[in-house]
């Protein structure tokens, strides 16, 4: 997290993931929205800014302009690696022969 309290990874156009089920969250049935995130789903940021309560709050491309989510409930979107991609950096250490003495 920033100082701003808003995550270095919450910048437009970045990839999040939803991590918290907001069908129970008070704040996002008081306002009534109709569409909520679903856990799992990956998303994309329209903006992250602090609200006027001091919560980081984040809106979403996929959702409509004015509704916004607790900042809290996604985590920046990373592609998996292969097993094999991950070897590819140590590699070289697998290989190491030794010299032998004559």
């Amino acid at each position: 997290w920033q100082l701003s309290g808003i995550p270095a990874w919450a910048v437009r156009g970045a990839k999040v993931v939803c991590v918290l089920d907001f069908t129970t969250a008070r704040t996002v049935n008081d306002l009534g929205y109709t569409a909520i995130p679903i856990v799992g789903q990956a998303y994309t940021v329209r903006r992250a800014y602090i609200c006027r309560y001091g919560v980081p709050v984040i809106a979403l491309r996929e959702f409509e302009v004015d509704q916004y989510f607790d900042l809290r409930g996604f985590r920046p979107a990373v592609a998996l690696k292969t097993e094999s991609e991950d070897l590819a950096h140590f590699r070289h250490h697998l290989d190491q022969r030794q010299p032998v003495d004559a």
